[in-house]
Protein backbone atom coordinates (compact mmCIF):
# COMPACT_ATOMS: atom_id res chain seq x y z
CA UNK A 1 0.00 0.00 0.00
CA UNK A 2 2.83 2.34 0.83
CA UNK A 3 4.39 1.69 -2.58
CA UNK A 4 1.18 2.66 -4.40
CA UNK A 5 0.85 5.89 -2.39
CA UNK A 6 4.53 6.71 -2.95
CA UNK A 7 4.22 6.07 -6.71
CA UNK A 8 1.08 8.20 -6.97
CA UNK A 9 2.76 10.97 -5.01
CA UNK A 10 5.90 10.80 -7.22
CA UNK A 11 3.78 10.98 -10.41
CA UNK A 12 1.90 13.99 -9.09
CA UNK A 13 5.19 15.79 -8.42
CA UNK A 14 6.47 14.98 -11.92
CA UNK A 15 3.29 16.29 -13.55
CA UNK A 16 3.53 19.53 -11.59
CA UNK A 17 7.19 19.98 -12.47
CA UNK A 18 6.56 19.76 -16.22
CA UNK A 19 3.87 22.43 -16.06
CA UNK A 20 6.11 24.56 -13.89
CA UNK A 21 9.02 24.20 -16.33
CA UNK A 22 7.07 25.98 -19.10
CA UNK A 23 8.11 29.62 -19.67
CA UNK A 24 6.15 32.08 -17.56
CA UNK A 25 5.08 34.24 -20.52
CA UNK A 26 3.03 31.45 -22.17
CA UNK A 27 -0.59 31.24 -21.18
CA UNK A 28 -2.18 28.42 -23.09
CA UNK A 29 -0.84 28.45 -26.63
CA UNK A 30 -0.71 32.24 -27.13
CA UNK A 31 2.54 33.94 -26.13
CA UNK A 32 2.26 37.26 -24.32
CA UNK A 33 4.15 40.07 -26.06
CA UNK A 34 7.09 41.42 -24.11
CA UNK A 35 8.67 44.85 -24.60
CA UNK A 36 12.26 44.55 -25.76
CA UNK A 37 14.49 47.62 -25.94
CA UNK A 38 16.89 47.47 -28.87
CA UNK A 39 19.56 50.03 -29.63
CA UNK A 40 21.16 52.77 -27.60
CA UNK A 41 19.46 54.22 -24.58
CA UNK A 42 17.77 57.62 -24.72
CA UNK A 43 20.20 60.44 -23.96
CA UNK A 44 19.03 63.36 -21.80
CA UNK A 45 20.30 66.54 -23.44
CA UNK A 46 21.16 69.67 -21.42
CA UNK A 47 21.94 73.25 -22.48
CA UNK A 48 25.59 73.93 -23.11
CA UNK A 49 26.35 70.34 -24.05
CA UNK A 50 27.84 69.50 -27.44
CA UNK A 51 25.30 67.78 -29.67
CA UNK A 52 26.44 64.51 -31.15
CA UNK A 53 23.72 62.29 -32.62
CA UNK A 54 23.40 58.96 -30.86
CA UNK A 55 23.33 57.15 -34.20
CA UNK A 56 23.15 58.19 -37.83
CA UNK A 57 22.77 61.71 -39.11
CA UNK A 58 20.78 64.33 -37.20
CA UNK A 59 17.31 65.30 -38.42
CA UNK A 60 17.49 69.01 -39.25
CA UNK A 61 14.10 70.76 -38.94
CA UNK A 62 13.64 73.28 -41.76
CA UNK A 63 9.88 73.76 -41.28
CA UNK A 64 10.20 75.13 -37.75
CA UNK A 65 6.96 77.10 -38.12
CA UNK A 66 4.93 73.89 -38.52
CA UNK A 67 6.28 72.62 -35.21
CA UNK A 68 5.54 75.99 -33.54
CA UNK A 69 9.21 76.69 -32.90
CA UNK A 70 10.67 80.17 -33.01
CA UNK A 71 12.88 81.24 -35.91
CA UNK A 72 16.44 80.13 -35.22
CA UNK A 73 18.95 82.96 -34.91
CA UNK A 74 21.71 83.33 -37.49
CA UNK A 75 24.25 80.56 -37.01
CA UNK A 76 21.81 78.11 -35.40
CA UNK A 77 19.38 75.44 -36.59
CA UNK A 78 16.75 73.18 -35.03
CA UNK A 79 17.53 69.47 -34.77
CA UNK A 80 15.02 66.78 -33.80
CA UNK A 81 16.06 63.97 -31.47
CA UNK A 82 13.15 61.58 -30.74
CA UNK A 83 10.69 63.68 -28.69
CA UNK A 84 12.83 66.83 -28.40
CA UNK A 85 13.83 69.74 -30.58
CA UNK A 86 17.31 71.11 -29.95
CA UNK A 87 18.55 74.53 -31.04
CA UNK A 88 22.15 73.78 -32.01
CA UNK A 89 24.95 76.12 -33.08
CA UNK A 90 26.14 75.34 -36.61
CA UNK A 91 29.85 75.86 -35.97
CA UNK A 92 30.38 74.45 -32.48
CA UNK A 93 27.42 72.07 -31.99
CA UNK A 94 26.59 73.57 -28.57
CA UNK A 95 22.93 73.20 -27.54
CA UNK A 96 21.37 76.61 -26.90
CA UNK A 97 17.75 75.58 -26.22
CA UNK A 98 15.59 72.48 -25.82
CA UNK A 99 11.87 72.18 -26.64
CA UNK A 100 9.71 69.14 -25.88
CA UNK A 101 6.97 67.84 -28.17
CA UNK A 102 3.41 67.45 -26.95
CA UNK A 103 3.10 63.80 -27.97
CA UNK A 104 1.39 64.48 -31.31
CA UNK A 105 4.62 64.86 -33.27
CA UNK A 106 4.89 68.63 -32.84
Amino acid sequence: MKRIIAAALALSFLGGASAEAAPYFYRGHHPVARHVVVGPRHHVWIRGEHFRPVYGRPIVVNDWGFYRLRRPPVGYHWVRDRDRFLLVALTTGVIADIMLTNGYGY
